[in-house]
């Protein structure tokens, strides 16, 4: 994992897409199990990418997990988010505390629409 200093949290009710507000959406296993909730992602704002989705799991005080960005089926007839993992597959993901990460903030939108692009 890249240093805590270079990445933030994103909490999910603070993101909208088409399908509804991201803390609207919960995380099922291929095999339809419920895993927990989506509570925020983890982004590198100078990449320009997402690198965890957080997961909330275990009720109000649960615990919280952080699960490697990989291709993920949304269903937002459901609001379900399902990725690649298994419940019993969670206590093997790294734990995360909610201020692990800084918050993203108005400069990370600045330094992600202008930070040299290595992609080309």
């Amino acid at each position: 994992m890249e240093p805590n200093e270079t990445l933030r949290f994103l909490d999910a009710k603070n993101v909208e897409t088409p399908a509804g507000r991201l803390n609207e959406f919960v995380l099922v296993s291929p095999t339809d199990a419920k895993l927990g909730t989506l509570d925020g992602v983890v982004v590198s704002p100078r990449e320009r990418q997402v690198r965890y989705y957080v997961v909330k799991a275990g009720g109000w005080f649960g615990r919280r997990y952080l699960l490697p960005a990989t291709p993920a089926r949304l269903e937002s007839k459901r609001h379900a988010l399902q990725v690649d993992l298994e419940p019993e597959d969670l206590n093997e993901l790294a734990r995360t505390h909610p201020h692990e990460f800084a918050s993203f903030r108005d400069s990370d939108v600045v330094e992600s629409m202008f930070a040299p692009r290595t992609d080309f």
